[in-house]
């Protein structure tokens, strides 16, 4: 008998949950009619948040950014 990896067992169930997921979505809107809703759409209907990513140079131009603000704000604090 193989030696059991609960992190990777852990890791596959929650890939496969994810799947199922995405699925039973897909069925709630056959499901529905086809018809198209109006106004924002229900939260089970999203099925991962966007994110915003930025470049590593976009980041440390926004460290150094409010590094500065927070020098700015402690020399006028004294």
């Amino acid at each position: 008998m193989y030696p059991m990896n609960y992190a990777e067992m852990l890791d596959k169930l929650r890939a496969d949950r994810d799947a199922l997921d995405v699925a039973i979505v897909a069925m709630e809107r056959l499901a529905s009619g086809g018809k198209p809703r109006r106004g924002r759409p229900p939260k089970f209907a999203t099925t991962e948040p966007r994110r915003r990513r930025f470049s590593a140079a976009t980041r440390k131009r926004m460290s150094a950014a409010q590094l500065k603000r927070w020098e700015e704000q402690r020399q006028t604090a004294e």
